[in-house]
């Protein structure tokens, strides 16, 4: 309590040293702004008057050359329009002139003023005696006041003078009374003798103190501000003055701006009567809550063990166990249910016991693949109670009690739960079998389709049957596809789906993709648009199945969405790094849109933007999870937005789903090979590697045909320095180097050491692998190999990678190559149970122009063949 009294004490005495800082801290800072301000009004006030002084000598001048003023007396003419010109000037200058006198040396004087009512008086008369002629410009004293004169010359002689009298004084109180604040600030003026010549202030006796420095400043020429005292009817006060030096018609003075300090102390003691109010609020309220919080400290002392006692009451009545253990494993506290769940005895025979021998911990479940990752199956434990299994969960929990390691073991019977995991496991599997069994009826009659559809393709069609028949197919193709995704949905959320990592054609899958939707555009009558930017590859390697089924997804969607407008599909290049390729592709249409609210949901399994949709379009909601979850699995994301940005009207704003996949460019690699001389198989020469044991003489047999030079060695480590030392032979330079791939053989190392000793771009290299597996085609691109052939492989495909690399080669046409060999008398016999099948297997063999016999199963083929 005592720490609380003087924790509340030092607070207050810091809020009010606080304040006291805050007082003096604002005076100081007013103090220096008022200085600075002060100042600036001397400033200004004094490039006004230097300002007015300048003009008033150019504009008195420029009066002789309005007109011939040596003719003033000779010419009514030009004396009216002088003295108009005089009475301008006088006017413009009306708080400085007094009078104005014209006159020559003929005795003639022309003299204006203004009388009291400010009206002008003009006169001309003649002297008697001749005033005296003043050759230059010249000011002159008389009777306090300056006359300043202005030379009249013809022709190189002074013939006249103008005289104008100057009362600077009032002149100069007329711009200090712009600034003038009756008794709180006001102006003067100090010759440079120190006297005071002119001071505005209007509150009675005025005495200034440290006069001298000022006067002393102003005649150094220096500028500035200070504090100091001042005797007001002889009362000291303080004030701030700030002092500038000018130069008025030749002598030096100081302008002088003085503020009382009392006025700051004003502002300050109003702004302090409401901090100290505040201060007092504040203090106030401290005290307050400090004898709230004595009175509520005892409250809650009072509340603290009325708690401690019904936190008791709600452990012992708690439906679940609880177990306080010791570092030790010995028992703490144990509540009623806990006793009940276990058939324990009383709780004070089992305080200070282990009783954790009793139970069997860990449990082998049934099933327990199926558990999941939320629990650990080490949190479970069983016993027999009455016959049956009782499954306990067990969840611990550490903490300090009075400095000593607690153990808090909460126990909750989940046998109802442990039971419903099982029958769920059994229904999950009953579930899968279900789908595979579905799998295969629905995939039958639809490879049915496909097959019938590419048979009748291979028939002598017109170019719109032959159009439909493709249509057919691939819509076929495409509902197994999304067939296949759709009962490999839980694959997907399994995380057990694989992709394909093969080459392919980026823009002829997209129009594979959507050249089946072209129906339904021309029936909805819109516009479709592809754009593919310059920039993105078209041979790329990854997954086109998979983009196929992302593209249609979304492109039926839109189709679907969209009453009037377009369609446009949009792709380009985001990001390419040593071969990686990051592509984006737009889907956007000027359909219905999206609402805000929705665009989160959109990417829920089953779920559309709302059941108004799903009524009026159809659907099940799950193309863009499939979508999301594929493109994710490409190592991309989607996303959605709403409006488009492509549609002008305002009741369907259109919606774009935007996607981006990470694919490996599959562009033919730039090699500097020398083929402009090969006009001829015979003239390639080839380097086959082998494993040692190994011998491709399908291989063999098809360059041997063609009559190409092959060489075939076995890998050492001396191979890749007898490959550099055939580089040099120009004669006998191998052209292409073929590398076998087998389980037994890592023909990718081998690629390998060739990339790392800078060789693969001086060859053509070819991999013939039998160990085919995911991402070998990327890593022939990393490093550096041409081609990847897989076996089995066909001549064609040797044929045409020779055809591709030495176009100037010509194929001699007396000789026939053995680019692909199928006997016409072959005796087929295919084994197949479903009628739909063996239809389809009868029509394309058919076209291919083999005749088959058909086995209704496995025992009939055998039975066939032993005929």
């Amino acid at each position: 309590m005592r720490k609380i009294y003087f924790l509340i004490s030092a607070v207050i005495v810091i809020i009010l040293s606080l304040n006291v800082y805050y007082y003096f801290d604002i005076y100081d800072q007013q103090v220096d702004f008022q200085k600075s301000f002060l100042l600036k009004q001397t400033q200004l006030c004094e490039e006004e008057i230097e300002k007015v002084g300048s003009q008033f000598v150019s504009d008195l001048n420029r009066i002789l050359f309005l007109d011939d003023i040596t003719q003033f007396f000779d010419n009514e003419e030009i004396m009216q329009r002088g003295a108009k010109n005089l009475e301008i000037f006088y006017s413009k200058y009306d708080n400085l002139i007094k009078n104005i006198l014209l006159y020559d040396n003929k005795k003639n004087v022309f003299n204006l003023y203004k009388d009291n009512n400010n009206n002008f008086i003009s006169d001309t008369y003649t002297t008697h005696n001749q005033r005296e002629l003043v050759p230059r410009e010249k000011i002159s004293i008389e009777k306090n006041k300056y006359v300043f004169f202005l030379p009249i010359i013809n022709n190189n002689f002074v013939t006249g003078n103008i005289a104008a009298t100057i009362d600077y004084i009032h002149y100069i109180n007329s711009v200090f009374e712009k600034s003038h604040l009756e008794n709180t600030q006001w102006q003067w003026l100090v010759n440079d003798k120190g006297e005071i010549i002119l001071n505005n202030f209007s509150g009675g006796e005025l005495q200034i103190n440290q006069l001298l420095r000022i006067t002393d400043d102003l005649n150094e020429g220096f500028q500035g501000a200070l504090t100091h005292s001042v005797l007001i009817n002889n009362k000291d006060e303080k004030v701030i003055s700030a002092y500038y030096p000018i130069r008025i018609l030749d002598r030096e003075f100081g302008i002088v701006f003085t503020l009382k300090t009392e006025t700051i102390l004003d502002t300050i003691i109003k702004n302090a009567t409401i901090i100290v109010f505040l201060t007092l609020i504040l203090v106030s309220s401290i005290i307050f809550i400090f004898l709230f919080f004595i009175r509520r400290q005892n409250i809650e002392a009072e509340k603290l063990q009325e708690s401690e006692l019904a936190l008791a009451q709600i452990l012992e009545s708690l439906p679940i166990g609880i177990m306080m253990l010791g570092k030790d494993r010995k028992i703490r506290k144990i509540n009623n249910t806990a006793i009940e769940m276990f058939s324990l005895e009383k709780e004070g025979d089992l305080v200070g016991k282990d009783i954790s021998d009793r139970f069997s911990f860990g449990k082998n479940f049934l099933y327990k693949e199926y558990f999941g990752l939320t629990f650990d199956i080490s949190q479970f434990f069983s016993y027999e109670k009455n016959g049956k299994e009782i499954v306990i969960y067990k969840k611990e929990i550490l903490f300090k009690l009075e400095g000593e390691d607690i153990t808090l073991e909460a126990f909750v019977d989940v046998t109802p739960l442990e039971k419903a995991r099982k029958q769920e496991v059994v229904a999950n599997q009953a579930k899968s079998e279900f789908l595979a069994k579905m799998s295969h009826e629905i995939r039958t009659p639809l490879n049915g389709i496909i097959g019938i559809a590419d048979a009748f393709s291979r028939q002598k069609l017109t170019k719109k049957q032959q159009e439909s028949a493709q249509i057919i197919k691939q819509s076929a193709d495409l509902l197994l596809s999304i067939i296949n995704d759709i009962l490999d949905f839980s694959k997907i959320e399994a995380g057990k789906m694989m992709l394909e990592e093969i080459p392919f054609s980026l823009s002829k899958e997209l129009d594979y993709a959507l050249n089946i939707f072209k129906p339904d555009l021309w029936k909805k009558n819109l516009d479709f648009i592809l754009s593919i930017e310059p920039n993105v590859p078209d041979k790329i390697i990854g997954d086109p199945f998979r983009l196929r089924q992302v593209l249609s997804n979304l492109t039926g969607n839109a189709i679907k969405f969209t009453e009037k407008g377009k369609i446009m599909v949009t792709v380009k290049l985001v990001e390419e790094y040593c071969g990686n390729l990051t592509v984006q592709i737009d889907v956007e249409d000027t359909g219905i849109g999206i609402p805000g609210k929705q665009l989160k949901e959109i990417f829920i399994s089953f779920k559309q933007a709302d059941d108004s949709t799903t009524r009026k379009y159809g659907g099940t909601g799950l193309g863009t999870t499939i979508s999301k979850q594929l493109v994710e699995l490409m190592g991309g994301e989607i996303w959605v937005e709403s409006p488009s940005g492509i549609s002008d009207d305002p009741e369907t704003p259109g919606t774009r789903f935007s996607f981006i996949i990470k694919v490996f460019s599959n562009e033919k690699i730039k090699k500097i090979i020398r083929d402009e001389k090969i006009t001829k198989y015979h003239q390639i020469k080839t380097l086959i590697i082998n494993e040692k044991t190994g011998k491709d003489n399908h291989l063999l047999e098809i360059l041997q045909d063609f009559g190409i030079s092959s060489y075939v060695t076995n890998f050492q480590e001396k191979t890749i320095d007898l490959i550099k030392s055939n580089i040099t032979n120009r004669t006998e330079s191998y052209n292409v180097i073929i590398i076998s791939d087998t389980p037994s053989f890592n023909g990718f190392e081998v690629a390998r050491q060739l990339h790392q000793h800078k060789l693969s771009d001086k060859f053509l290299i070819i991999i013939v692998s039998s160990n085919n597996q995911k991402g070998n085609f990327v890593k022939c691109k990393k490093l550096g190999v041409d081609y990847y052939l897989i076996q089995p492989y066909q001549s064609s495909e040797i044929f045409d990678i020779f055809q591709t690399n030495f176009p100037n080669i010509k194929l001699d046409e007396d000789k026939t190559y053995k680019v692909a060999i199928i006997k016409k008398d072959l005796k087929i016999l295919v084994a197949e149970d479903n009628l739909i099948n063996q239809q389809v297997a009868k029509a394309i063999f058919k076209n291919l122009g083999f005749e088959i016999d058909m086995a209704e199963n496995g025992n009939d083929a055998i039975a066939k063949i032993n005929d």
